[in-house]
């Protein structure tokens, strides 16, 4: 339970850097 919650936390900050990213790519 606890590994799962772990897990998703870290797919959570990954898609959230991920997107930051993304958008800073597109402003330029």
């Amino acid at each position: 339970m606890f590994y799962q919650t772990k897990k998703h936390i870290m797919l959570c900050i990954i898609q959230y850097n991920y997107d930051i990213f993304f958008n800073h790519i597109k402003s330029i």
